[in-house]
C-alpha cells in the first residue's frame, strides 16, 4: 500500500494546480484593468485606495509564487531523502552510524569498554563523545579503557584524569604491550552485561567519522578480548589514582 500524502505535499499540489495559478494571475490582471478603466472617474483618494488594492494583490501573488517554489523544493528534498533511506535499507547499510548516534548510545551506558589507540575521542574539547563521557561519569557509570603501552597513552591518561572527576574504581585503565594489542581502530562496547550491549568500531578513514555497529556474535568476541586483557595484564594506576584509593 503506498504511503499517505503528508499535509505539506497536499498543500504543494494545491498551490501548483493550474487552476489556482490561473486564479492568481487572472485576478491581478483583472484588478489592473479595472483600475485603468476607472482611474478617470474617481477622486484621488479612490485612486490611491485602488492602487493599494492592486499593490496588495501583486504582493500576495509574489508570496504565493514563493510558497509554490518553496513547497516544490521541500517536496523534492523530502523525496530525495526518502530515496536515500530506501537505498540504505536495500543495501543493508543501517549498521553504518555516525558520532551523534554513538553519543546517544553512550549516554546512560552503565558500563562502557573502550579499546583505543590514543584516547583522543574521550579527551577532545567539546567533542560529541567527550560530552557523553562527562555526563556518564557524573551519573556514576563505569568505564574501562584498553590502550597500547606507548608514551601517548600515558600522556592522554593523565589528561583524562585532569579533565574529569570520578569515583575510585569507576574508571580503570589497562596498558597492553604492542605485540598483544592488535586492534588498529577504536572499538567501544556499550551497556556491557545487559541485553542492550553493543560493540561499534570506527571506520579507518580520517576524512570521515563513521562507525560500524557489530552483531551479537562479534560483540561477544570483543568482550572476550577485553576479559583476556584484564586477566593477563595489571590495571594501570597512575599516582593520582593511587592517592585517590588510599
Amino acid at each position: 500500500m503506498p504511503p499517505s500524502e503528508s499535509t505539506q505535499e497536499r498543500i504543494a499540489k494545491l498551490l501548483k494546480h493550474p487552476l489556482m495559478l490561473i486564479v492568481y494571475y487572472t485576478g491581478t490582471i483583472a484588478l489592473a484593468l479595472v483600475f485603468d478603466a476607472v482611474k478617470d472617474t474617481f477622486d484621488h483618494n479612490m485612486l490611491l485606495l485602488a492602487a493599494l488594492v492592486v499593490g496588495i494583490a501583486v504582493v500576495i501573488n509574489m508570496i504565493v509564487g514563493a510558497l509554490v517554489h518553496r513547497t516544490a523544493m521541500s517536496s523534492e528534498i523530502d523525496g530525495k531523502v526518502k530515496d536515500l533511506a530506501e537505498i540504505v535499507n536495500a543495501q543493508h547499510l543501517g549498521w553504518i552510524v555516525n558520532d551523534k548516534y554513538i553519543r546517544s548510545l553512550e549516554y546512560g551506558s552503565r558500563e562502557t569498554w573502550v579499546f583505543s589507540q590514543d584516547l583522543c575521542n574521550d579527551i577532545e574539547d567539546n567533542g560529541e563523545i567527550a560530552q557523553a563521557v562527562r555526563a556518564n561519569l557524573r551519573e556514576g557509570n563505569k568505564y574501562r579503557y584498553f590502550l597500547p603501552k606507548a608514551p601517548v597513552s600515558y600522556r592522554n591518561v593523565a589528561a583524562y584524569i585532569e579533565r574529569y572527576r570520578f569515583q575510585s574504581g569507576q574508571v580503570r585503565f589497562y596498558l597492553i604491550p604492542d605485540e598483544v594489542y592488535l586492534l588498529y581502530t577504536e572499538v567501544v562496547v556499550y551497556n556491557l552485561g545487559s541485553k542492550e550491549e553493543l560493540a561499534v568500531e570506527w571506520l579507518p578513514q580520517d576524512e570521515l567519522n563513521y562507525y560500524v555497529a557489530m552483531d551479537k556474535s562479534h560483540t561477544a568476541k570483543i568482550i572476550g578480548i577485553g576479559h583476556m586483557f584484564i586477566e593477563n595484564f595489571p590495571e594501570y594506576l597512575p599516582l593520582e589514582l593511587r592517592l585517590d584509593q588510599r
